[in-house]
């Protein structure tokens, strides 16, 4: 019987990632129409986040080897490495994110291509410590096993590298409907949960602190973004979208309020959808905290971006 349950949620999370890979391959072929199109297909991508942070990390990215592990099609690395002339890696499993990526380079004529590869991030085609920088946004989530991506992304980064790395943050109004809301309201209604099932896990603070730890990376900073998903819920209100949302004199002591909290608190992070880790390996860790006046400039910067991203989200 043991043997048989195993065996049926095995079959059952592959299914489910089988699930939320063709979610991501029509996500990207829906971008790429709207591309096409001439449409904006960032006007509301989280991605403008990533920009900041990498910036207040690495002043100076030249000659620098990066990679983006499950880069998708690569838009904030372009803007974060590419543009500042690092010798930029993207790789994704989706071909389709990698065409688009293609696509976003001819646009902004960069001609060079041959760093744009269709591959597993758990078994990344690269000679160990090999990269200056690895950055991965909202990936390891989407594994069971966090750990195969982790391992792969220590061993190709060199010794005193820096890795980027983002995940769900348990505290959050996304990670709360996703994992809570949205799967019980499927159950009810019958319908499949498409929204949620591609998403394996969230994170405290501590937790994911913990897994890094476990792979020879130690954080040296915990950057918190993406506050205003916990706002976006509210817009169906009708007295508050009215009333609260068409003033950002309303809005912005809200932010300000969470922000304060999450520094109080930096355990928690609540209502923030985001964890943003800067981490390096164990022998060079610690030397590259921001600290003080810097690390405030930094989240009054993510706090206008959050602002401004809840109005975006309102046109």
């Amino acid at each position: 019987m043991s043997g048989n349950n195993k065996q049926d949620n095995s079959k059952g999370t592959a299914e489910k990632r089988d699930n939320g890979y063709k979610q991501f391959v029509k996500q990207y072929k829906d971008l790429k129409q709207t591309f096409l199109r001439g449409g904006d297909i960032f006007k509301t991508s989280t991605s403008n986040f990533n920009i900041p942070i990498v910036k207040a990390y690495l002043s100076n990215v030249e000659s620098l080897r990066v990679l983006d592990a499950g880069s998708g099609c690569g838009r904030p690395s372009l803007e974060s490495y590419g543009k500042r002339k690092a010798n930029l890696v993207l790789i994704d499993i989706i071909p389709e994110a990698i065409e688009l990526a293609r696509m976003l380079y001819t646009k902004n004529n960069c001609d060079d291509t041959t760093g744009l590869i269709v591959g597993d991030i758990t078994k990344l085609p690269f000679n160990d410590e090999s990269f200056d920088v690895v950055h991965s946004a909202g990936v390891i989530e989407h594994f069971g096993d966090t750990s195969s991506p982790l391992k792969e992304y220590a061993r190709v980064l060199r010794s005193n590298g820096l890795a980027i790395v983002s995940v769900p943050n348990v505290f959050s109004w996304f990670a709360f409907y996703s994992r809570v809301l949205f799967p019980a309201y499927c159950f009810i209604r019958g319908k499949r949960q498409e929204l949620a099932e591609h998403v394996e896990k969230s994170f405290t603070a501590s937790s994911f602190r913990s897994i890094l730890n476990q792979h020879h990376f130690e954080i040296v900073d915990l950057i918190p973004i993406m506050l205003f998903t916990t706002l976006l819920p509210l817009r169906r209100l009708p007295l508050i979208r009215y009333h609260v949302f068409r003033r950002k004199r309303l809005i912005r002591p809200f932010f300000n309020l969470f922000y304060w909290l999450a520094k109080l608190t930096p355990a928690i992070n609540l209502g923030f959808s985001f964890l943003y880790a800067i981490a390096k390996k164990d022998e060079s860790a610690g030397s590259m905290r921001l600290v003080g006046k810097t690390r405030n400039q930094l989240l009054k910067e993510l706090k206008e971006i959050d602002i401004a991203y809840l109005y975006s989200f309102q046109t």
